[in-house]
């Protein structure tokens, strides 16, 4: 189970995710407070961190280059509702790995964070492959193999 540190002021939208995540076997810890959120992902260890921009406290971009600079390896996506051009190359120089603008549709942050988790890990298996013994299943496309023979 991957960990994911949340930092979204806003608590139904970090509700909404959180639930969403937990769904698939994400577990997310929401932070509504910029400052919590640094030293909660600088004390400890997560697999990926989503950063609203505007939050109070320090705001999401401030806390992408603190991490950042503390850890070259965390990926980092914003998720944000500031969406010029200006915005995003901010986000992205800041250190940010992907920038998605709010309203999203889930499936694409979803989407968006298994590739950022893949990159970094060897072991990751998206949300719709089930593994037990030699047995493999994928829940999207229906299919079952089984010591690596398709049926």
């Amino acid at each position: 189970m991957f960990k994911i540190g949340l930092a979204e002021d806003d608590e139904k939208i970090a509700a909404l995710i959180k639930s969403g995540l937990e769904e698939h076997q994400y577990h997310v810890t929401p932070i509504h407070d910029g400052s919590l959120a640094l030293a909660e992902f600088k004390d400890h260890e997560y697999d990926l961190v989503i950063l609203d921009i505007m939050m109070p406290g320090l705001n999401g971009i401030e806390v992408c280059r603190q991490l950042r600079a503390k850890n070259k390896d965390l990926p980092i996506l914003m998720l944000t509702a500031l969406g010029s051009i200006e915005d995003k190359v901010t986000g992205l120089s800041s250190g940010a790995d992907d920038y998605l603008l709010k309203p999203f549709h889930f499936r694409e942050l979803l989407a968006r964070l298994e590739a950022l988790l893949r990159r970094n890990n060897k072991n990751f298996a998206p949300h719709n492959i089930l593994n037990f013994a030699d047995i493999t299943m994928d829940t999207y496309s229906k299919s079952v193999e089984r010591a690596k023979h398709s049926n």
